[in-house]
């Protein structure tokens, strides 16, 4: 709230000094500053004529005409189809960066899977055991986890740190040689 006030005091103070009024300042570093800048456009020198009228030219419109005039306007150049052919460009353009992106970028297609995961939901895979019968599992110990992540074929997410007193003890990949062909094998590898 005090700086607020501070800055509408400063900003009537710059007003009154531009407005050749004599001023007393609450800051006069700021307002110093403030003025030095506001005749830092008189100090430079004055257009000359010749440009005025180059840039004159340039900038004149078709509005400038005399009234009553219509001027016709290439469809290309304005109106509602080139905003629309536009905007049509611009997403088919993003399609083309994502598919790129998708195939060129390290984990693109993580991403893509990801991306798709949280649009159209999760895949649950339940387990129904036979009656009278347990779903068998085969349990693979493995050396380190650069053996787990060549059985796999990609990272495994760890921890970045552990408590103190904590390591890594145990690595083992499980596996249900019960389960359709069409899931992967191991199902999933634990980390003890």
């Amino acid at each position: 709230m005090r700086e607020k006030q501070a800055a509408r005091r400063l900003s009537d103070d710059i007003e009154q000094a531009l407005a050749g009024q004599v001023v007393q300042p609450a800051d006069g570093a700021l307002l110093d500053t403030a003025l030095w800048l506001a005749k830092l456009g008189q100090a430079l020198p004055a257009v000359p004529e010749d440009l005025r009228r180059r840039v004159r030219a340039i900038v004149r419109l078709p509005a400038e005409q005399q009234p009553g005039q219509t001027v016709a306007t290439p469809r290309w150049a304005g109106g509602r189809h080139w905003r629309l052919r536009t905007a049509v460009w611009a997403v088919a353009g993003l399609v083309v960066m994502l598919l790129v992106a998708s195939v060129f970028v390290p984990g693109g297609q993580r991403a893509w899977a990801s991306m798709a995961r949280s649009l159209l939901g999760q895949t649950r895979v339940e387990l129904t055991p036979k009656v009278g019968s347990e779903t068998r599992s085969v349990r693979e110990p493995l050396r380190d986890l650069v053996a787990a992540e060549l059985l796999i074929g990609r990272a495994l997410s760890v921890p970045k740190s552990l408590p103190q007193g904590y390591v890594l003890q145990e690595i083992t990949a499980v596996s249900f040689p019960d389960l359709p062909a069409w899931i992967s094998q191991p199902l999933f590898v634990e980390l003890c």
